[in-house]
């Protein structure tokens, strides 16, 4: 998208998407859980079907996630 603004002389807007770009990328951090089943070649396309239930020790995890990153900041 930054290209594309700056290809369209929006220069001011491809600017500041720069900044923010580069601002993410060096204090932003993607925290993926259970990454091994998410980022495995067979569940390239999920879709959910049913109703919305909550995930086992989902406020657990939470507040254990919190508390490490909390460590590391």
């Amino acid at each position: 998208l930054t290209i594309d603004k700056c290809r369209r002389n929006e220069f001011d807007t491809g600017r500041s998407m720069l900044t923010v770009q580069r601002w993410l990328k060096n204090y932003a951090r993607d925290v993926l859980d259970e990454s091994d089943e998410i980022l495995h070649v067979k569940y390239q396309l999920i879709y959910t079907v049913g109703g919305q239930q909550q995930v086992d020790a989902g406020e657990e995890r939470w507040k254990t996630i919190q508390s490490i990153l909390n460590l590391v900041k």
